[in-house]
């Protein structure tokens, strides 16, 4: 059964708006200050920031991932052929 399986196929997403070291890194992270705006004027900023700097948020969530695979699902699964 094994070898009649494909190619294994992960996809993953990022949870671009609960991560405050990404928010950090855009224009608007240090400029205002968040805990004086509501979660809607919160949320709208950092809505701007993903569309307006869409390298920002693609090269930090390739960071992360990388971290995760090398640091966590290699040793793990001791894998030796990725």
């Amino acid at each position: 059964m094994i070898k009649q399986l494909r190619d294994a196929i992960f996809y993953f997403s990022a949870a671009d708006f609960h991560w405050p070291d990404l928010h950090a890194l855009m224009p608007h992270g240090h400029s205002l200050d968040m805990d004086m705006l509501t979660v809607q004027d919160t949320n709208k900023y950092k809505q701007k920031d993903l569309i307006d700097n869409p390298h920002i948020a693609a090269w930090y969530f390739e960071k992360r991932f990388k971290l995760l695979f090398e640091k966590v699902l290699v040793p793990k699964w001791n894998l030796k052929d990725w």
